[in-house]
């Protein structure tokens, strides 16, 4: 009886000690047994299981993930660059991920080309398509849910619908997917043989030809600082641009929209700003002038307290009295080499206590009434050490008045 028992004992221990050593989990066998797993990402795809194996094992190849509108590729190595395709014949001595190249379904991909909008352009109705497959019919432009009449408008968002139609025993299939100039775009119709697309563009750019157009899209502004400004251009066709206290003004559009504006005036017939042209518009916070102008008169941002930025070309000849005083937040400026007087009787920069860089692009300038902050006439004007170049001060250090002429 009691050698029965001992065999039993036996037994028990040999099976328990066998299971120990042999378990995947032992870490003793794992090592032996050279344990990796082969992961599987199928990069978007459906699920695909990994695989362990030992040593002198291959990786059995799985069946194919479906990604819906793709083909499958095959599995790699590399992801994203695929250009080292797995061999399952390899056997592995490490884990590692493959992942899934995927191969656009030519069939499910329809491709069309349209004219993005331009401000103030004839709109374009054609439409180009990568397919001989389809026909294209003419594109339709929307403006909020109605049918575009005239030409785009600036700052404005444009959708465009098209409809393809199958050619001979060609359909479209439940998985197309349909893209605009690259981008995907909504299928708002379809059937067998025909598909309606809307694709949205972005905004155009804030181009106007005319100040109306200018008011609409500033009322339709929320968002806006003095810090995030709206950047509008404006055509002009005449050879002044003038003050004006009729509602069609740009000044007192600005100032009736409370938005803050940077401006950039366009076109090539325009030799002057004239007097008073943005006086006291202390919603304006920059301003580029094209090269056709050659004279800024008097008062023409008189108190314009926002304005931080002014591109002034090279061709204006004068900048005439109280042209930029008050304008308490420009910090900088460049007078071009064309410039050879500024202010002819009274202060052109008076006030302007933020002002601390100063670039003259001219040797010479008359600055006898720009009436810069601080010492900046006896520095530009001293020989030697003035005349072109950059000058800079401090308005925090203790003292403001002092200008440098920098190396």
């Amino acid at each position: 009886m009691k050698q029965a028992n001992k065999l039993k004992l036996f037994i028990l221990i040999a099976c328990a000690t066998f299971a120990l050593l042999f378990a995947c989990e032992n870490p003793w066998m794992a090592a032996v047994l050279q344990e990796k797993t082969i992961y599987f990402d199928s990069n978007g795809g459906s699920l695909v299981p990994s695989q362990k194996l030992f040593v002198g094992e291959r990786a059995v190849r799985p069946a194919n993930p479906v990604l819906q509108g793709w083909v499958f590729g095959g599995w790699y190595i590399d992801n994203w660059t695929f250009e080292e395709p797995y061999d399952f014949n390899f056997i592995p001595t490490y884990s590692m991920t493959l992942y899934a190249k995927w191969i656009e379904s030519e069939s499910n991909i329809v491709d069309i080309y349209i004219s993005a909008p331009v401000a103030n352009e004839i709109p374009n109705t054609s439409a180009k398509i990568s397919s001989t497959r389809y026909t294209c019919s003419q594109v339709t432009w929307w403006i909020k849910r109605e049918i575009l009449s005239g030409n785009f408008k600036g700052g404005t968002q444009y959708t465009a619908t098209v409809t393809l139609t199958a050619n001979g025993s060609y359909t479209f299939t439940t998985e197309i997917i349909a893209r605009v100039n690259g981008n995907i775009a909504e299928i708002i119709e379809q059937s067998a043989i025909s598909i309606t697309l809307s694709y949205e563009f972005p905004e155009t750019e804030a181009l106007f030809n005319d100040t109306e157009d200018l008011r609409t899209y500033l009322e339709r502004q929320d968002s806006n600082t003095a810090d995030n400004p709206c950047t509008v251009k404006l055509n002009v066709s005449d050879t002044e641009f003038p003050y004006c206290t009729l509602d069609s003004s740009i000044t007192e559009i600005i100032k009736e929209a409370k938005k803050f504006v940077n401006l950039e005036l366009t076109g090539n017939t325009l030799t002057t700003i004239g007097g008073s042209a943005f006086y006291g518009c202390e919603y304006l916070t920059g301003i580029t002038i094209p090269n056709s102008v050659t004279s800024i008169e008097q008062f023409a941002f008189y108190q314009c307290s926002a304005l931080t930025n002014v591109t002034i070309p090279n061709g204006v000849t004068t900048i005439k009295d109280y042209t930029f005083s008050y304008c308490a937040s420009l910090t900088s400026i460049i007078i071009p080499n064309s410039v050879i007087q500024i202010g002819e009787k009274e202060q052109a920069f008076e006030h302007c206590t933020s002002l601390t860089s100063v670039t003259f692009e001219r040797a010479d300038t008359d600055i006898s009434y720009a009436f810069f902050p601080g010492n900046l006439y006896d520095v530009y004007g001293a020989n030697p050490g003035g005349g072109a170049g950059t000058y800079t001060r401090s308005t925090t250090g203790t003292d403001p008045n002092t200008w440098t002429k920098q190396p």
